[in-house]
């Protein structure tokens, strides 16, 4: 859902930072399934899959606890 993708984007953003740019690629890969461009009416169509972002939502949940603990 995208309210859960910009949750669990918003709490990722300070990792982000610290990843290389060969790591962002790879999440990037594992996280977007296909990216459409309308060059005609300069539209851009993300398609996740279907789970990523829910599993690095839990993921990133269940490092906060560990941090937090």
């Amino acid at each position: 859902e995208e309210e859960e993708a910009r949750q669990a984007l918003a709490v990722f953003d300070p990792v982000w930072q610290l990843l290389t740019p060969l790591e962002q690629g790879r999440l990037v890969a594992l996280l977007v399934q296909q990216v459409n461009y309308d060059g005609a009416t300069g539209n851009v169509a993300i398609t996740f899959h279907p789970t990523s972002i829910r599993a690095l939502a839990d993921e990133l949940a269940q490092k906060q606890q560990e941090l937090s603990a």
